[in-house]
């Protein structure tokens, strides 16, 4: 009895023991299994929040890629930053710009940032700041006339007077005893800076065997029209025809200037005009007299006459002149433009008036400009609703745009290459049209969801900084043609045409040294 009682009461205790062991296993089995969840949804979270920390630093750097774009854009760069091949490096994150170019100055960014396992794209569509009317050289609205013996070239302001930038027009020296590349005799002086003539319509060009015309630059005509060259005419660049015509900007008139009347300039005195802000309903300069403009100065005028003998003088030296004319511009033959050399980007004479009337008696109606000054000017003259008329023995340093633009026989032009260039905290910065957040490209280092940086290092690659990875401006190159002339010549090295070439002498991008055989030594000393 006791035994069978003492049997039960063992067996009871191993089933409660028992019971108790696998209740105990399966908490800690549920324990363990709740703590692993609990640790892969820690480390999950943890992950997507490194993702989505990663996600936010490439966006930000995407933007960043944008900001230096859309800088590069301001200082006529392409846009374009670093490729998708070499990145350029942004903190510690890593991005590239891609820039198409749309026409009508609008460019389309597309920037890709990279940080850790993040990967954003972003794109923007903006549209370039107007550009200076003055960097469209010589250019007619319909067309354009180039009479015998014509010279037209450029020069940089930025780098010193036209003077400076002169390149001998009989070789010395190295170039003076090579063969071929001395050919410069008989030529006339040239600088390295190629002009821009165009307009929108047709082109005429017309040279003889003792009066020349020469053009140390390209001459573009409209996207329907050419380039009609007859007699002796040297045309150094391309002539090939633009994609689309040319809209000139109008000419925005300051208004609320103090209104001094009238002012007429008695002949044999002198009239100098204070500094500053002014308005008048007339000009009149006659014979004999002389006008002088000293800047700092914006001046509205109605009318501006200067007969035969007066003088208009310009000195820009102490700041900048601008001249608005918004009635009628004549300055008649005979009479003198004459100005103090400074930089075009300083002056500017700007006529917005665009009615013809009678204005001489003759039953004729007389354009809205008539300039037919002798003398040198130096900055750009603007008249969109006006043909104008350059004539033999008026020097322009810098750009002339006008509704239809005549040049007489024997006159000069140098563009200034400075007009193409942004320079000041006054110019404007491109104008955003739009944003959005685009797909990831297709690309091997966004794929790699791993940090660039390490991939990078692995691989050996070094990346630019961001401000050195912007896209190549420009292109220098000097060599000889198939006609042993010595050109040089500058600009985005996609738009050389090396078939030109029949030896290249030396050539250099922005940011390298300049070769010890660049031929314009001057200039060369100058850039350094």
């Amino acid at each position: 009895m006791h035994s069978t009682l003492r049997f039960s009461s063992e067996s009871a205790r191993r089933s409660s023991s028992g019971t108790v062991m696998f209740a105990a296993l399966a908490v800690v089995v549920t324990v363990t299994m709740l703590v692993a969840g609990l640790m892969q949804l820690s480390t999950s979270m943890t992950r997507q929040q490194i993702v989505s920390v990663d996600n936010k630093r490439a966006f930000y750097i995407a933007e960043a890629g944008l900001s230096e774009a859309i800088y590069g854009l301001h200082l006529n760069k392409t846009g374009a930053v670093g490729t998708s091949a070499l990145p350029a490096r942004f903190g510690d994150g890593y991005f590239w710009v891609e820039a198409e170019d749309q026409g009508n100055g609008r460019v389309k960014l597309d920037s890709t940032g990279m940080a850790g396992a993040g990967r954003f794209a972003l794109a923007v569509t903006v549209e370039r700041s107007a550009a200076k009317v003055g960097s469209l050289g010589i250019f007619a609205m319909s067309g354009l006339s180039i009479d015998r013996g014509t010279y037209i070239d450029g020069y940089n302001s930025i780098l010193g007077t036209y003077a400076q930038q002169e390149a001998p027009a009989k070789p010395s020296g190295l170039f003076g005893g090579m063969g071929n590349l001395g050919k410069l005799q008989g030529a006339p002086p040239a600088t390295s800076v190629l002009a821009k003539v165009g307009a929108n319509g047709e082109v005429s060009i017309t040279g003889t065997q003792l009066e020349p015309t020469i053009i140390e630059g390209d001459v573009t005509p409209g996207p329907t029209s050419s380039v009609l060259a007859s007699g002796s005419v040297t045309i150094q660049g391309a002539t090939t025809p633009r994609d689309q015509p040319i809209e000139l900007p109008a000419i925005e008139v300051p208004v609320g200037f103090p209104s001094q009347g009238s002012l007429a300039v008695a002949a044999n005195t002198t009239q100098a005009l204070p500094q500053g802000q002014g308005s008048y309903g007339s000009i009149f300069v006659s014979s004999g007299a002389r006008l002088e403009l000293l800047g700092p100065l914006e001046l509205t005028a109605g009318e501006l006459r200067v007969e035969a003998g007066g003088e208009l003088h310009l000195n820009a030296s102490s700041g900048p002149i601008d001249l608005f004319v918004t009635q009628r511009l004549w300055i008649a033959e005979g009479a003198t433009i004459s100005s103090v050399e400074t930089p075009s980007t300083e002056t500017s004479l700007l006529v917005s008036a665009s009615e013809w009337s009678d204005r001489n008696g003759d039953l004729l109606p007389d354009p809205p400009a008539d300039l037919r000054a002798t003398g040198q000017f130096f900055g750009t003259i603007y008249a969109p609703h006006s043909p104008l008329t350059i004539v033999s023995g008026f020097e322009v340093f810098g750009g002339v745009i006008a509704e239809q633009l005549t040049i007489e026989n024997t006159a000069k032009l140098h563009f200034d290459f400075a007009l193409t260039t942004d320079i000041g905290e006054d110019v404007d910065a491109p104008t955003m049209l739009s944003w959005k957040i685009v797909e990831l490209p297709d690309n091997q280092f966004v794929k790699h969801k791993h940090d660039p940086k390490g991939l990078f290092e692995s691989l050996g690659i070094l990346t630019p900084k961001a401000a050195l990875a912007h896209d190549v401006v420009l292109f220098h190159i000097a060599y000889l043609d198939f006609n042993d002339k010595v050109y040089v010549w500058h600009g985005l090295e996609s738009s050389f045409d090396r078939s030109k070439i029949k030896l290249e002498i030396a050539s250099y991008t922005d940011g390298e040294p300049i070769p010890f055989l660049w031929p314009i030594g001057a200039l060369a000393a100058k850039v350094k």
